[in-house]
């Protein structure tokens, strides 16, 4: 793969560049953006309760502090401290997709916390405020949010996604260190060339920069990405505020991280300044936020005896018998293994409220005999499951944690001979 970085020279970008009139955001797509009401009103969700159970309702507000929803012709008012997640239910239950394959999108939005977007297009006037085009009509954010764009390869319907599903070009990965510019990336996904330059403004047909202090509009079929210096002098330093946006907030086309939230039938709005049409709404995890990982959570006690006990004290083999914790799972948050015999004790964070995991036997080799699982809350017992060897599905956990102040977790032998591993999948406890 061939590419380099240019310094600030006129001669060397000007074959990339051509004379034009940058078309205006509002002109260019005035006639293509969709009634922000369409396909929003009032649908159908699914609220999750910090107690464990669920409604089903017709959605009708979301603001800061509560959710309106409707059931049986009532309306009713929920505090937020009480949801955990809200989700949209699709028209079809079981699903929807679109006919033969993904949808082909042609810009994807890298935000500066690592939130992502796909679109049909991306348009700047060099305003505070960016806007994105999809079918549902148009998102605005503010420009100091987006970290990088990338114009994707046309996709047709034949042509899936790679396997580990990822859509971050090669170029990303590519961005010299230290670079103190906004950089134009020119040339083709295998060969490009990063332009140092100060990019001022988006549209149609151009991408318009200042070069050695010469206001230049760059034909935009030569460019295949942009990438913003933004505060902390890199292309991914993420700022304290944003980093500690704790809503999780799913959309048509991607995902971001999210201080305040709220909907109406005109539309959704994050933050007060992030803007997208009301059907592009599909998911809000409240309890994102509110979480904290069992796996990283320091123990108060821990007691480790393997079935062989002279084995947990010899040097190298103690740390295999010991908690271990493995990479994320699937919401993402670290798992945790733990062998029989072991005993550990946490100290809740105060206004706990749930412990929520899913426990398997770990598989392969080291399967050797079903464990039992115990777990109490203050030393009374409130779980207690096992887990055969034999069975690999998950066993989900949902532990109800008011009023308590420790959560002691117990893998112990469940037969005889030395038994074999457990995995604690997503262990959290949410607050």
């Amino acid at each position: 793969m061939k590419h380099r970085t240019h310094s600030l020279v006129v001669p060397v970008f000007a074959s990339c560049l051509i004379v034009g009139f940058m078309l205006g955001v509002t002109s260019v797509y005035a006639d293509e953006t969709v009634p922000p009401d369409a396909g929003a009103t009032r649908p159908i969700i699914r609220i999750s309760q910090a107690d464990g159970t669920s409604i089903t309702a017709q959605l009708l507000r979301i603001d800061p502090q509560e959710i309106v929803f409707e059931t049986a012709g009532a309306a009713t008012t929920l505090s937020l401290e009480q949801v955990r997640v809200v989700e949209r239910i699709p028209a079809n239950a079981v699903g929807e997709s679109a006919p033969g394959g993904p949808v082909a999108l042609a810009v994807r939005l890298t935000c500066t916390d690592g939130s992502t977007l796909e679109a049909d297009d991306y348009v700047w006037d060099g305003t505070q405020q960016a806007v994105l085009v999809r079918p549902e009509g148009r998102i605005e954010l503010p420009i100091d949010r987006v970290q990088s764009l990338a114009w994707l390869t046309q996709r047709t319907v034949e042509v899936p996604l790679p396997a580990d599903g990822t859509r971050e070009p090669v170029w990303v990965a590519s961005i010299p260190e230290g670079n103190q510019t906004d950089l134009v990336v020119v040339g083709t996904p295998e060969a490009f060339e990063f332009v140092e330059c100060a990019i001022t403004a988006v549209s149609a047909d151009s991408v318009t920069v200042v070069l050695d202090e010469e206001t230049i509009p760059v034909k935009r079929s030569k460019v295949i990405g942009l990438a913003w210096l933004r505060d902390g002098g890199g292309h991914s330093e993420v700022a304290s505020d944003v980093a500690a946006r704790g809503i999780r907030v799913d959309v048509s086309g991607g995902s971001l991280k999210a201080n305040q939230v709220g909907w109406t039938p005109e539309g959704l709005v994050l933050d007060n300044n992030l803007r997208f049409p009301a059907a592009m709404l599909q998911r809000i995890d409240y309890a994102a936020g509110r979480t904290v990982s069992l796996a990283t959570l320091p123990t108060e006690r821990l007691e480790v005896e393997p079935y062989f006990g002279a084995l947990g004290k010899i040097k190298g083999l103690a740390a295999f018998f010991a908690p271990r914790v493995l990479p994320g799972g699937s919401m993402p948050h670290p798992g945790l293994l733990m062998r029989p015999r072991t005993v550990a004790v946490w100290r809740l964070p105060a206004n706990s409220r749930r412990f929520l995991a899913t426990v398997a036997p770990v598989a392969g080799q080291q399967v050797s005999g079903n464990v039992v699982v115990v777990i109490a809350m203050d030393e009374r017992e409130v779980f207690r499951r096992q887990i055969a060897a034999d069975a690999p599905a998950g066993m989900p956990i949902d532990i109800d944690l008011s009023g308590s102040r420790r959560l002691k977790l117990t893998v112990d032998f469940g037969g005889a001979g030395p038994g074999g591993g457990v995995v604690f999948t997503d262990p959290i406890i949410e607050k």
